[in-house]
């Protein structure tokens, strides 16, 4: 009778080690899915910031070539909107942590890729 205790207790000692295991396991696979997120939002930031800014020099440019009131009007009014809209998103990667060299170099990325198609 003395080997059915160790016995259950070796049985015991092995199911919790599998189970620290799978623990383990799905813990790796959710801080690898939480990485793929985080990855997903500083991409999507990146991208908007860099939309952000086309839309606002666009605006600029447009401005530039307004021969009318309500086009003068339009295009101040959109400037100001989109303006608005990249500092914001500016803030945001700030508050995230995304150095403003990282924003920078990304915006002369996008725009030697669009010089060059």
């Amino acid at each position: 009778m003395s080997t059915g205790p160790l016995k259950n207790n070796v049985l015991e000692t092995e199911k919790n080690n599998i189970i620290n295991k799978l623990s383990k396991l799905f813990l790796l696979k959710e801080k690898a899915n939480l990485q793929n997120i985080k990855n997903e939002e500083y991409n999507e930031l990146i991208e908007s910031i860099r939309n952000a800014r086309r839309d606002w020099l666009c605006a600029t440019s447009n401005f530039n070539y307004a021969f009318d009131n309500e086009t003068v009007d339009y295009y101040t009014y959109m400037m100001k909107a989109c303006q608005i809209r990249y500092e914001y998103l500016i803030k945001r990667a700030k508050e995230n942590g995304i150095k403003g060299c990282f924003i920078e170099m990304s915006e002369l990325l996008c725009y030697d890729n669009e010089a060059m198609n």
